[in-house]
């Protein structure tokens, strides 16, 4: 039985896998949800594609009304590239004790391999932008050797997530609808955490099975979800499309006003001469034409200044409720000499309000850990626990803070590279490295005679 919960996640209530006929269902209903329209309307926005403004330059083509110029803006994708830049860039996998020292280092070998840095970001994009987020975490092989351990970011829109019957649920299933290749529609996956079924949607929308399932052995459904906001499942951005669509009508508007001018015609109600003629440019003129003779257009000749300060209310807006920081805005701007603490105390909003969004798309972290630990754990490798750290891309205020801190004796020589936001493992191996280039340099520069020697000489 499949039921839509307030916050219309699918609920499976029954023991057992999906059978083919509910799957059928659960596909169809979610092409024509509005929650796939909503996950395509974010897509569009972020691709600077407003279908607000669209759907008026469609309306004035048909009725043949020009000029009808088309231009939006990428608000959406700016504030989206803004704060994933200032949250996803620099994500760290620490070692919780020293412990843990060996199973972080081949964990983060493993991240690396898996490209994680640009993975990171680009699910952290999704996270933002969709408030869906999807990663998969895999293995591939030969079968008889140990398998590479991977992981993957999933386009949200093609990925149907299907929840147990728990107070609160977990991730029982998850769907993935794809385009297919030749006469069938779409090719549909629904991977378990114990296995991954194949199927094909025809063109009149029945399912077949595509090839024989695959067993896993995973205990979670090993597809990963990273929310951004656990509030609605609507983008923590959605609240300022409507200002982006002000703003894009706005600045389109002002496009055809500028068009309507270049294509007036000036009345003189004087002959001049050519050499007069010649002054006018491009401009269209029709002379000798008088006042009673003249059969005139009523227009509404907005105030220059009024459209300025409406664009830059509405680009305030934008800002102040999705509060990301405006760079270039004259308050907030980087033009002139600004110490690294006064650029942070700027940060402030934009640094609470990822906090809150850190603590949503950070249950996804952990959970991808866990699928990889499970791997590592089934392959032999050593596992351990990790911190995982989201350090923020923040002004260097470095020159400011360490002649501070060190003067500082109620801390921790660690705590201290903490707040000037070093990573503390690396420095500490940087220290080790450094001590042991100098006692080699020691040593080469103070050779230690050979005890025979000195006694010879003796």
């Amino acid at each position: 039985m499949i039921e839509l919960t307030n916050q219309n996640k699918v609920i499976w209530k029954e023991e057992g896998k999906i059978d083919i006929e509910s799957l059928q269902e659960i596909v169809l209903s979610y092409l024509a949800s509005t929650e796939f329209q909503r996950l395509q309307l974010y897509d569009n926005y972020y691709e600077a594609e407003n279908t607000f403004i669209t759907a008026k330059v469609e309306d004035k083509q048909s009725r043949g009304k020009t000029p009808n110029n088309y231009i939006p803006t990428s608000y959406f994708a700016t504030i989206v590239d803004t704060l994933s830049g200032y949250m996803f860039s620099d994500i760290q996998y620490n070692p919780k004790g020293k412990a843990d020292t060996n199973y972080a280092m081949a964990l983060n070998d493993l991240l690396f391999d898996n490209d994680s840095d640009i993975k990171d970001m680009k699910t952290g994009i999704r996270s933002l932008a969709y408030n869906k987020g999807i990663e998969l975490v895999y293995t591939v092989g030969d079968g008889v050797g140990t398998p590479a351990i991977r992981y993957t970011s999933l386009d949200p829109r093609q990925i149907i997530l299907i929840y147990d019957n728990k107070i609160e649920p977990d991730l029982y299933a998850a769907i993935r609808v794809t385009i297919a290749d030749g006469k069938d529609l779409y090719n549909i996956d629904v991977i378990y955490k114990d296995e991954w079924q194949y199927y094909s949607m025809n063109d009149k929308n029945k399912l077949e099975p595509r090839q024989d399932p695959d067993d896993l052995f995973f205990f979670e459904c090993p597809v990963v979800v990273y929310n951004s906001n656990d509030m609605s499942l609507r983008s923590p951005f959605h609240k300022v499309i409507q200002y982006i669509n002000a703003l894009d009508f706005l600045i389109t508007g002002n496009a055809n006003d500028m068009e309507k001018l270049a294509d007036a015609i000036l009345v003189l109600t004087k002959l001049l001469k050519e050499e007069d003629l010649k002054n006018l440019n491009e401009l269209k003129a029709i002379m000798d034409v008088s006042k009673e003779d003249r059969a005139e257009y009523l227009v509404k000749n907005t105030d220059p200044a009024f459209r300025k300060y409406a664009s830059e209310l509405l680009i305030r807006e934008i800002h102040k409720h999705s509060h990301v920081i405006d760079w270039y805005s004259p308050d907030n701007g980087l033009s002139g000499d600004i110490s690294g603490k006064a650029l942070k105390i700027r940060l402030f909003d934009m640094d609470m309000f990822s906090r809150k969004i850190e603590k949503v798309f950070k249950k996804g972290t952990e959970k991808k850990i866990r699928l990889i630990n499970t791997i590592m754990a089934a392959t032999g490798q050593e596992i351990g626990d990790v911190d995982i750290v989201f350090n923020r891309v923040l002004p260097d205020d470095f020159d400011e803070s360490a002649p501070i801190l060190e003067k500082l004796t109620f801390i921790s020589d660690e705590t201290k590279m903490e707040r000037l936001g070093l990573n503390v493992e690396n420095e500490k191996q940087k220290l080790e490295d450094q001590k042991s280039l100098n006692a080699e340099l020691f040593n080469l520069n103070n050779p230690i005679e050979d005890e025979e020697e000195v006694e010879e000489e003796g």
